[in-house]
């Protein structure tokens, strides 16, 4: 729900060429006396910064598995771990594999579509596979960032460097031509269909375990025999980080599935690798990420905080914001009513607020890519409410914060939602924070589907606006 967008008697904003008329800011509010009529205020908001942390954020079908730890130098120790079910491909996969067949192994493959961390190629990375020792259900459940599930045995574990220059990497980056039959074998096994490395990470499973999963899927045993009995069979999968590692990893949930390698004999004589498939039940699936409901913060500039949805400043001069966790920035703008007060009928012209000079952003530490402001009042605050509605943008959509990557910096038009700030009295206080947009929709939703953040001096959070205010008595 667009609030602003809602309320009667928006004040039409005038095709103005906007000329450069600088106000000190000790003489906002008053009445201009400059011939253009056109004043230049920026306004620093360091001291209306606090931080909200929040819970009960969705953590479940976000179609990434997160597993990894970290400790950042501003937020602490971040972990994160993943639990997900597995699909059976058909009812009895059995019947489709000869009498001949013998087994190879069982792979749980991956692709890497994400790191983070900011000493990523400090050390090696140790992620260990766990069955569940039961199933995730769906019906009067709820997973956010702090849900957890037992686990039993461990079914594989990988040791692994990470090469963050393979994300991303194309084709053409390889300086390799399609010349030969290699050339050309090698781009389809290592390539997909966008030129982009699959960069794998792959587990193979514990043999005996594999070996008798082998076993009663050739026998055509009851457990394979339909999607409930294979649920109930093998119950799902954790990926959980080990002590030392140095990233938090993200792998594509439709990237993910389960191999089952096996060899057949014709009659010739003649050998063959079959495989079969199970792919990772994307819905069944939920991060969990540390800080969280029940693991507070560890050694960072936020360890104090440790209730939700009270606004707390910290004792230092940054700013934080954290996708995952779930630490949000507050701006109080109950302040600019006041301006409204003592600069009677003043319209707002262009209006920008800017984040500058962000802190610690490098390639393995990027900020949220897409953020938004909710609106909020303070009793809503205190009711766990912080998104009654969103600031928007100059076509009355949700305004999506863009990130300027050449100058490490947010900035964003917020002329309307300032002329409407400028009267508003409850819904005053602005939530900044990270969302996931669904692209055929619309909607917007706050998901655990990274750990992405950003740290930046409170005095580099500023304001910046044009306004002028109309002769009545012309």
């Amino acid at each position: 729900m667009n609030l602003w967008a809602r309320k009667s008697g928006l004040i039409l904003l005038s095709a103005l060429t906007l000329f450069s008329c600088e106000e000190e800011l000790s003489t906002v509010g008053l009445p201009p006396e400059n011939d253009l009529g056109i004043f230049f205020v920026d306004v620093p908001l360091g001291d209306k910064v606090s931080q909200v942390w929040v819970d009960n954020v969705n953590s479940r079908s976000t179609g990434t598995v997160l597993v990894g730890s970290y400790t950042d130098p501003y937020f602490g120790n971040i972990e994160a771990r993943n639990f997900s079910e597995v699909n059976l491909p058909k009812n009895n996969p059995g019947e489709d594999v000869d009498g001949s067949a013998v087994f190879d192994s069982l792979v749980l493959v991956t692709r890497i579509r994400g790191i983070y961390g900011n000493q990523v190629a400090a050390g090696t990375q140790r992620i260990e596979i766990y069955q569940l020792t039961d199933t995730i259900p769906l019906v009067d459940a709820t997973y956010t960032t702090a849900s957890s599930q037992e686990t039993g045995q461990l079914l594989s574990a990988s040791e692994f460097m990470l090469h963050p220059d393979s994300l991303g990497l194309k084709w053409e980056d390889t300086g390799r031509k399609l010349e030969t039959k290699e050339d050309t074998l090698y781009k389809a096994r290592y390539f997909d269909s966008n030129n982009e490395y699959i960069y794998r990470s792959n587990f193979k499973i514990d043999e005996a375990y594999a070996s008798e999963f082998f076993n009663l899927l050739k026998a055509k045993a009851k457990e394979f025999s339909s999607s409930k009995d294979f649920a109930a069979h093998l119950k799902g999968i954790s990926f959980a980080p080990t002590t030392g590692n140095s990233a938090i990893i993200t792998y594509g949930g439709a990237d993910t599935r389960l191999v089952l390698y096996y060899t057949e004999t014709d009659g010739s004589g003649n050998k063959s690798q079959e495989t079969i498939s199970f792919p990772l039940n994307t819905i069944r699936s939920y991060n969990q990420i540390t800080p969280n409901a029940k693991s507070g913060w560890n050694g960072s500039d936020l360890d104090d905080i440790t209730t939700f949805y009270e606004p707390y400043t910290i004792g230092t001069d940054l700013a934080y914001l954290q996708n995952g966790t779930n630490l949000l920035l507050r701006l109080d703008m109950s302040g600019f009513n006041e301006f409204s007060d003592t600069v009677e009928n003043a319209i707002v012209q262009k209006a920008e607020l800017v984040f500058e000079n962000l802190k610690g952003i490098s390639k393995t530490t990027p900020p949220p890519s897409t953020m938004v402001y909710y609106m909020t009042s303070l009793d809503s605050l205190a009711n766990k409410n912080y998104r009654v509605g969103t600031l928007i943008n100059n076509n009355r959509s949700p305004l999506v914060i863009g990130y300027d990557k050449d100058n490490k910096k947010f900035s964003n038009d917020i002329t309307i939602s300032l002329q409407n700030l400028l009267k508003e009295d409850t819904f005053n206080q602005l939530i900044m924070a990270p969302v996931t947009i669904n692209t055929s929709n619309g909607s917007i939703s706050a998901n655990g589907s990274g750990v992405n953040r950003f740290v930046v001096s409170k005095n580099d959070i500023r304001i910046r606006f044009y306004y002028t205010v109309p002769n009545l008595n012309n």
